[in-house]
């Protein structure tokens, strides 16, 4: 029964860490793609840009929490420490889930989605989906490595 509550300990610990910056995020990339297929842009273009700007507030967000908790945590560190630090845990949370999300996954699902589908709605939101599991999977395992690892 404990392991049971260690699981759902944990879920809760991810969720709250990366839920409020994925929901900002889905939203922007959402906004960002719509206004973008009403421009009538190609669709691939759409897709990269719904996906850059998902990542943009994704990335803006997970990077001023780091920010504020290192200070809150290190309050003797100078900015600079704490802006180094807040980026290079980001960067080892982050990066190569990150690329591979954003710079394949994520923007040719979206495509290829909302091509097959006749609808961006449609494509954004069920290639997103499908680059997420994936994703989550890579950060959340570098997250509790980090934890474990890097001071």
């Amino acid at each position: 029964m404990k392991v049971f509550k260690d699981i759902i300990a944990k879920i809760g610990e991810w969720a709250w860490r990366y839920g409020p910056a994925e929901a900002a995020a889905t939203l922007c990339g959402y906004g960002v793609a719509l206004l973008a297929d009403h421009a009538q842009l190609n669709g691939i273009v759409v897709s990269y840009l719904g996906s850059l700007s998902d990542s943009g507030v994704f990335y803006v967000w997970n990077l001023g929490r780091e920010f504020v908790q290192l200070r809150k945590r290190k309050p003797e560190y100078s900015l600079v420490r704490v802006a180094y630090k807040a980026f290079r845990n980001c960067l080892l949370e982050f990066g190569p889930a990150h690329a591979l999300n954003s710079l394949v996954i994520q923007p040719w699902g979206i495509y290829f989605i909302a091509k097959f589908t006749h609808s961006i709605t449609i494509g954004f939101f069920a290639g997103t989906l499908l680059a997420e599991g994936g994703f989550y999977l890579l950060i959340i395992t570098a997250y509790e490595l980090r934890k474990r690892y890097v001071a």
